[in-house]
């Protein structure tokens, strides 16, 4: 799966917000997918792509979901993905970069490279 969309994100742009919310979705819904194949289970999971306002619910969720993808897969050394103001800009550009290499750990650990 091509994840440049997760990791080239401009702060502000709410356009290309959207789009990585949507792309973010179908993600976590492959990474879901590929798990329930290999390990039967299918992860802990919430609708990703439908809010633009990422709010404080939505990234303790989230890194919720990441923390059970791990768990599955057995990795660990996921930094606190709830932990971010997103309003902050270097603070959501570290996010994106930290969650970006997430994704694509969690798609070579599954074989989706």
């Amino acid at each position: 799966m091509d994840m440049t969309i997760l990791g080239d994100v401009p702060f502000g742009d709410k356009d290309a917000f959207t789009v990585f919310l949507g792309e973010h979705d179908i993600s976590h819904q492959v990474l879901n997918t590929a798990i329930e194949s290999k390990y039967g289970q299918p992860p802990q999971t919430f609708l990703l792509g439908d809010n633009l306002e990422v709010d404080t619910d939505w990234l303790i969720m989230h890194y919720q979901m990441h923390l059970n993808l791990q768990s599955i897969l057995g990795l660990t050394g996921l930094p606190d993905l709830s932990d971010v103001n997103m309003k902050h800009e270097e603070e959501f550009n570290d996010w994106v970069q930290i969650h970006n290499y997430e994704h694509a750990r969690l798609n070579a650990v599954l074989g989706l490279t």
